[in-house]
């Protein structure tokens, strides 16, 4: 915790917390991004995908929260237990979601709330620092349950600080069907954010959650989905995520790296430059202006 304590300055600083849980730290300003710390990810916590890894911490061991960033509404990214934790410490506090999720947060407790659509972009005062917020695209789907699906909107996410810093976060999303595409066409959004943002100093993207690839390819990555992502964004280093939490699909649990060094040692890169880290795990990245 004393990296978090810490940060340095003119860097991003990254710290994984399982799955899609990640915080974020620039130019003074500490962002949370889909926050999943509870047992399940689950409407109840007596029923549902259960944590084989635990939580490396709680809401109220982790530095001050200026900003809350959610990729959609399912409940293994938006979750109902963990962001009461956040609203209860930091009444006040910020948050950023895809359109239509007003509701559900309102009814959180939040009071800062803003929604936006793809390609909106957004200054905000985080902590005396102005950042830009990108809402992107991606390819995936919501709901929390049997009668909303597509009811509200999902995205990938582009932050960018102050110092110029840019931080690219995927949510969930797929990037070719391997089902009902014989054209094998695939999500033109990455290589756009790459041409309006690249290139990106860090990244998170997801790698897991894909098997079997034929029913969830479109919705979820592979490994080697993601390598192409990470080219397509322009991204100087990747981090692998959406993996070593929760068992939601039928691939070993420790697949998804395994697959990724082979990817990327196959497309000819260097094994650093996308790579997994472990829960807990805070890293730094330098900016390139």
């Amino acid at each position: 915790m004393q990296a978090l304590e810490n940060p340095p300055n003119g860097r991003l600083q990254f710290t994984w917390l399982g799955h899609s849980s990640l915080f974020l730290q620039a130019d003074g300003a500490n962002i949370l991004l889909d926050p999943v710390l509870s047992e399940r990810c689950s409407p109840v916590q007596w029923i549902g995908p259960k944590r084989y890894t635990r939580a490396p911490c709680k809401i109220a061991e982790l530095p001050r929260i200026d900003a809350v960033v959610l990729s959609h509404n399912h409940y293994d990214h938006l979750d109902w237990n963990t962001l009461t934790d956040v609203v209860r410490q930091y009444p006040d506090v910020q948050v950023f979601a895809p359109l239509g999720n007003q509701p559900i947060l309102t009814s959180i407790g939040f009071r800062h709330i803003t929604t936006m659509d793809w390609w909106d972009e957004l200054e905000v005062t985080l902590n005396n620092s102005t950042f830009k917020l990108a809402c992107t695209p991606a390819q995936h789907a919501t709901n929390r349950g049997l009668l909303d699906r597509f009811a509200t909107l999902w995205a990938s996410w582009v932050i960018v600080a102050p110092s110029g810093g840019k931080f690219f976060f995927s949510g969930d999303t797929s990037y070719s069907a391997l089902v009902g595409n014989p054209t094998g066409a695939y999500c033109p959004a990455f290589e756009q954010i790459g041409q309006v943002y690249g290139p990106i100093d860090l990244s998170a993207v997801a790698i897991g959650a894909y098997g079997p690839e034929k029913v969830f390819s479109g919705v979820h990555v592979s490994p080697e989905q993601a390598v192409k992502i990470h080219e397509a964004i322009q991204s100087r280093r990747s981090i692998g995520v959406h993996w070593g939490t929760f068992v939601l699909t039928d691939e070993p649990v420790d697949e998804p790296p395994h697959r990724l060094d082979a990817e990327m040692l196959a497309r000819g890169h260097a094994s650093s430059e996308f790579t997994v880290i472990k829960i807990g795990q805070t890293i730094d990245q330098g900016i390139q202006n």
